[in-house]
């Protein structure tokens, strides 16, 4: 404690509480200087004094002793808008136990005493290391347990990750088991994601070629219906009325509830299987039980038997490749498909289960090549000007349109004639003959 000139003007250097504190005394006369030292200690400590008892309060207000498995509990009986889907919920435990086994590594066993260091400590090490935790495997009634090498998360496997905490944290915070919610100032990566790619005709045909083959009905109910994969491995035969037509079905991830109607080429697919157990497709959904992943893998390995191309992609930055087709693609394709033959968004995103209409547009947007060609076919060749008739033949003219015409300027051609047809049904040139007008 102290007073010091810089200039004509005193200055003040101390701490208090451990902090530093450096300002102007705005006093040229020592003794003035000094009293003002006295004055500011004395205000900042009482402060200080005041901040401590406030969260000693506020410590207080919460129940400090809830361990991770208690929040957890907590968590999923909380009254929500609403209720996740059964794939989101082990979703969101999967990450709650990665993040409680990073904190008792820590030492920490009660939520209450997470802070924000905690959170960001715990962000650094998933978006450097990837998933912290160790995973779990089960080989021939074993499981195996080892830590994952490497892998680095998307922006959107990240982002997952971070969503989901500070939705439990702020579960928490309305519970009063935590003062703050320490995942609050943590922000989110931008997108890194490749688009999932849909499957071409041609590619379809490939796939829908061997009824006999085990993913084809994994094919069919994906391509005819949109279902996410879960929900096509685990779909029952109750929820089939193949009386009225229709598939009444609950999205796994969400929880939405779809009704969706069953095509004809569905339908009679259906009618062939015979109902020996309760799913619709049981091997599938005894081999989705069992390693999802693994059912995953096959599909990629039969695209390739069918030499079906640009599976995956490598990604700058992530050590795993993303993937460019497979089971999900079918989603992608089904809402594709019914776009293109003008199903209205609301209808597809009545099917899809999407809880927003920007989510299936996102589906829906994936315009192959073809479609371009197409579609900006009727633009006519601009450098083609069409004069007043003057001594024109316009008669002759049309028909070497017309001659001129094939399978690769078809729509171009076609343009011009109803351009040319249309301006000779509205003008009339000087000598009565209908001309074309500029």
């Amino acid at each position: 404690m102290g007073v010091y000139l810089r200039g004509n003007i005193y200055w003040c250097n101390f701490a208090v509480n451990g902090k530093r504190y450096q300002m102007s005394t705005k006093r040229t006369v020592e003794k003035d200087a000094l009293e003002f030292e006295k004055s500011q200690i004395k205000r900042l400590s009482g402060n200080q004094a005041k901040k401590a008892l406030l969260e000693k309060i506020k410590v207080g207000l919460v129940e400090q002793s809830l361990s991770f498995s208690g929040a957890w509990e907590y968590f999923i009986k909380y009254p929500r808008k609403k209720t996740p889907g059964k794939e989101q919920t082990e979703r969101y435990y999967s990450i709650w136990g990665d993040f409680e086994a990073f904190c008792l590594e820590r030492k920490i066993t009660a939520v209450a005493s997470v802070t924000d260091k905690d959170a960001v400590a715990y962000a650094s090490y998933i978006r450097e290391m990837g998933r912290y935790s160790k995973i779990v495997y089960e080989r021939s009634g074993k499981k195996l347990a080892f830590l994952p090498k490497v892998n680095l998360f998307s922006a959107s496997t990240y982002n997952a990750y971070i969503g989901c905490l500070k939705l439990i944290f702020t579960v928490l915070t309305n519970g009063k088991y935590v003062i703050e919610n320490p995942f609050s100032g943590i922000q989110k990566m931008a997108s890194d994601e490749i688009p999932r790619e849909i499957f071409t005709e041609s590619e379809i045909a490939l796939l829908l070629q061997n009824p006999l083959h085990p993913l084809y009905g994994v094919v069919m109910i994906a391509l005819y219906t949109g279902l996410r994969f879960g929900n096509m491995a685990h779909l029952t035969w109750d929820r089939v009325d193949l009386t009225n037509g229709w598939i009444r079905a609950k999205q796994e991830k969400t929880g939405n509830k779809v009704d969706i109607p069953i095509l004809p080429p569905l339908m009679q697919y259906f009618r062939r299987l015979k109902q020996t157990s309760e799913f619709v497709l049981p091997d599938i959904a005894a081999r989705y039980d069992k390693d999802e992943s693994d059912l995953s893998k096959s599909f990629k390995s039969y695209l390739r038997e069918l030499g079906i191309k640009n599976i995956v992609a490598k990604v700058e930055g992530r050590s795993k490749s993303a993937s460019l087709k497979d089971i999900h693609s079918l989603r992608h394709t089904f809402a594709y498909i019914a776009g293109k033959h003008g199903v209205p968004l609301m209808v597809v995103q009545s099917v899809l289960g999407h809880m927003t209409p920007a989510m299936t547009r996102h589906y829906m947007a994936h315009a192959t090549e073809q479609d371009k060609q197409q579609a900006l076919a009727i633009i006519p060749d601009l450098s083609i000007r069409i004069e007043p008739s003057g001594g024109r033949d316009v008669k002759k003219e049309l028909l070497g349109i017309i001659e001129s015409m094939n399978s690769e300027n078809l729509e171009q051609k076609k343009s011009l004639l109803l351009r040319m047809l249309s301006c000779l049904s509205v003008s009339r040139w000087g000598d009565g003959e209908r001309g074309v007008p500029d």
